[in-house]
């Protein structure tokens, strides 16, 4: 703004800046895992299963497993 000489102040320094929401961390509850992967296995989608079942055990996000080729997974 002072450099070019448009205004003498910046109308934005006086903005306040938004707080984020928290985002919403949930634990499933005992017995919900089972009721998950029954449901899933309901499911018309064939791949649904192994993706919850995989993310369940190895804490792995849905990017993270959607991402995945063979030569990342060490059978070994």
């Amino acid at each position: 703004c002072k450099n070019l000489r448009w205004m003498e102040d910046n109308p934005c320094m006086n903005l306040l800046k938004l707080k984020a929401k928290p985002k919403l961390r949930r634990i499933l509850a005992p017995g919900e895992d089972i009721r998950l992967l029954w449901a899933c296995r309901q499911s018309q989608s064939h791949y649904l299963y192994c993706i919850v079942l995989m993310g369940l055990t190895t804490g792995a996000r849905k990017s993270e497993i959607l991402k995945l080729i063979w030569d990342d997974i060490d059978f070994d």
